[in-house]
């Protein structure tokens, strides 16, 4: 029993701790880790990699399940019911409702029915201003007792009635949350939101490990210090074919699929020829003797490298000359690997 007398002669009445583990979990609340980490891990495995797939759904479902017990931890803690000698107050998480008490307020003890089988108890306080309804497996019988008590007499109904999510909503207009009363729709309306949400972040997440801004995307951090020429000449081009050639032949065998060559901004006013290509890989990073003959070749066409990093299954290599804006990237995953590069910047003013 929890009940607190306050200077003005009302009483609170707060959740029971000791009856807090009476309360079964839905099923709903155990599928929301899953509902989660399912969306997380196909998006995680498009953009990161096969391999990053289930250690990313594992940690999302764990984080989610935690989420969840500390929502039910702590629901209690934020919940209590006021009486005076006017009005019933219920408080929980920032919301409050209050139910006047006169002739027309009423005391009920509902038995509510899920769709999944369980059954949960309720008492049902409701008047002309309003209604709410509390969860007695979370309140203590004495305490349940006397904010029913509150109510007058002749308006208390204390036999058990058992009823459905519908039933009840029909008697008594709002008493149950979103998520008890209409269940389907909830879960199918969360899902609408909580997919693509999830899955635009995932793919926010993988565009900042792919570091595409930082080389080789036609951005003007590439070329801030770059010096531009008039043209590009024709020993520039055949540098960058031989470049894109050898790089891939020291990478993998092939097969090799690319773009054909295309312009990409790499300054104000400036472009540069693109030349790009991928093959398949079922590596996560490259072998040493093939860093290194990655790095000479790079050195050969004077570009200093820029990065060298692996995050989860995507590993990257930058190289770039900061004289002309030429680079070399490479970069894979265990589904493919891309080799880029670019040629020197051309200012055509």
């Amino acid at each position: 029993m929890s009940r607190t007398a306050l200077a003005d002669g009302s009483v609170r009445y707060s959740p029971d701790l000791a009856h807090r583990s009476k309360r079964k979990i839905p099923v709903g609340q155990i599928l929301i880790p899953l509902g989660v980490c399912v969306p997380v891990g196909l998006a995680s495995a498009h953009r990161l990699g096969a391999a990053a797939t289930l250690p990313i759904a594992g940690v999302t479902a764990v984080v989610t399940l935690v989420v969840v017990l500390l929502w039910r931890l702590t629901l209690p803690r934020a919940m209590s019911v006021t009486v005076t000698a006017t009005d019933i107050t219920y408080r929980r998480y920032g919301r409050k409702d209050t139910v006047r008490i006169d002739a027309s307020t009423r005391s009920a003890a509902r038995m509510l029915v899920l769709n999944t089988g369980m059954m949960s108890p309720y008492l049902v306080i409701a008047g002309d201003g309003g209604n709410f309804s509390l969860n007695t497996d979370m309140w203590a019988d004495e305490d349940v007792m006397g904010i029913a008590a509150a109510v007058p007499e002749a308006n208390q109904d204390p036999d058990v009635t058992v009823v459905d999510a519908k039933q009840m909503e029909a008697e008594f207009p709002g008493v149950l949350p979103a998520y008890t009363a209409h269940p389907n729709r909830t879960a199918v309306l969360a899902l609408a939101v909580l997919v693509p949400v999830t899955v635009a972040g995932m793919w926010a997440f993988g565009t900042l490990t792919d570091d595409s801004d930082d080389l080789g995307n036609g951005s003007d951090d590439t070329s801030q210090s770059a010096t531009v020429r008039g043209e590009l000449t024709d020993a520039e081009a055949g540098k960058q074919n031989r470049l894109q050639d050898q790089v891939q032949d020291a990478v993998a065998p092939g097969p090799w699929s690319g773009d054909e060559s295309r312009l990409g901004e790499c300054g104000e006013g400036a472009w540069q020829r693109r030349l790009g290509g991928s093959t398949q890989s079922s590596a996560t990073k490259l072998e040493a003797s093939t860093v290194d003959a990655i790095e000479d070749l790079a050195t050969e066409a004077g570009m200093v490298a820029k990065m060298d990093e692996t995050s989860g299954a995507v590993y990257t290599l930058a190289f770039q000359d900061d004289a002309t804006g030429a680079f070399l990237r490479v970069q894979g995953d265990r589904q493919t690997v891309t080799v880029s590069t670019g040629s020197a910047c051309v200012d055509p003013t």
